[in-house]
């Protein structure tokens, strides 16, 4: 709700609420990264070490109440990290996201082109990378 002044014809200002409705798409972006192991704890409280694998995961969600089209999100790998080969998984949420594949990766950027992102839905992608 917002308030919205009026000046009626007898000069008096009058204030009421309003509903204002969001109209269209509405893009968010989250990235999130969780080392999976390391060459010296495994996968116990794993760090950040050389030769450790860390898995991200962008989501990329439409809160709003349309469509939104031509959508593509693209990601540098950070400077340090070897992309893992053949680690790309896509789906809705970063634990659901089992699909191979969904993005693509040249020259140390990956590259998402989802589309059509429909109101109120989210595609997210998860990769892995070794520290160098």
């Amino acid at each position: 709700k917002r308030a919205l002044t009026e000046m009626h014809a007898s000069n008096h200002l009058m204030q009421r609420m309003i509903d204002i409705s969001p109209v269209g798409p509405n893009i968010g972006v989250s990235k999130t990264s969780t080392v999976l192991s390391d060459p010296v704890n495994s996968t116990t409280n794993p760090k950040r070490i050389p030769g450790a694998v860390i898995e991200y995961c962008i989501v990329v969600t439409n809160s709003g109440v349309g469509a939104a089209s031509s959508v593509i999100a693209t990601d540098t790998i950070p400077a340090g990290l070897t992309y893992v080969s053949g680690s790309i998984t896509s789906g809705t949420l970063c634990s659901n996201s089992t699909t191979a594949g969904g993005a693509t990766v040249a020259g140390g950027i990956l590259t998402a082109n989802i589309g059509t992102l429909a109101a109120a839905s989210s595609y997210a992608f998860k990769f892995q990378a070794t520290v160098n």
